[in-house]
């Protein structure tokens, strides 16, 4: 059973997205926003497990190619590495948790293999050589495999490393250049598309200095890692409602 968030939460959703550590999670951290309409996020993934939770309002989701509406009291459930993008809606609250990934918090084991050997070899170009196929037979193949052209994943993948960067406390410029970018407004600019904020703010949440400690935020985090129900391995997408628990989509 997926129960409905206490009416404390709904105090804490101001402003726009904001990320802090999660209490009580090495490793782990959460996403809040409350800023009228959410706006569309370009793909991306995490090296963690991700939970989001909705409060108030819709929000409408690209989930590893397949779409996916969420309303208040629902939340999906999906592993590191999941290939997703928040698309445009209206008003709404909502909750991001991250844990780190738990073990077989993996792709398919086929689709893993691809992933890695396009990352490995750094174009669609090669990795088709490799394949034995045309550039463009692979970029379709990879899309339907993953709901993202070659090049989205990789650039997914390097704001992913970029994210872990940040949260780590290395500085913006040596993130950006570490992760492959140009430069550090490159990092910028595809950073804020992706998750909702500037890779300086990212950054700034996770020091030490600006550690939440509002006991009420820290308890909200606590109840949200619980309401996620699953202390196993996360290995496929879940859709979570009040006393349901449907199969993976």
């Amino acid at each position: 059973m997926f129960p409905m968030p206490s009416p404390a939460w709904r105090d804490l959703l101001t402003g726009d997205w904001s990320y802090h550590p999660a209490a009580d999670c090495p490793g782990g951290e959460v996403g809040l926003w409350d800023g009228g309409a959410p706006p569309p996020l370009r793909p991306h993934f995490h090296d963690q497990d991700q939970m989001t939770l909705i409060i108030e309002g819709t929000r409408h989701f690209l989930v590893a190619g397949k779409g996916v509406t969420l309303s208040a009291g629902e939340a999906l459930l999906f592993p590191a590495g999941t290939l997703h993008q928040a698309l445009a809606g209206p008003r709404a609250r909502c909750v991001n948790l991250y844990r780190p990934a738990s073990a077989g918090s993996t792709a398919p084991r086929a689709r893993e293999w691809r992933r890695t050997r396009l990352l490995a070899l750094g174009s669609a170009t090669a990795a088709a050589t490799e394949e034995g196929r045309s550039r463009e037979g692979y970029s379709r193949s990879f899309r339907r495999e993953n709901g993202a052209s070659p090049r989205f994943f990789s650039i997914a993948d390097r704001l992913s490393h970029a994210r872990a960067l940040l949260r780590d406390g290395c500085p913006v410029v040596d993130a950006a250049l570490e992760s492959g970018f140009s430069d550090q407004s490159h990092l910028g600019r595809l950073f804020r598309q992706a998750f909702g904020t500037t890779p300086a703010r990212y950054r700034r949440s996770h020091s030490f200095q600006t550690r939440p400690e509002s006991p009420d935020i820290l308890l909200a985090a606590k109840e949200a890692w619980e309401a996620c129900g699953s202390d196993g391995p996360v290995t496929a997408c879940h859709i979570f409602r009040i006393g349901h628990r449907p199969p993976g989509i």
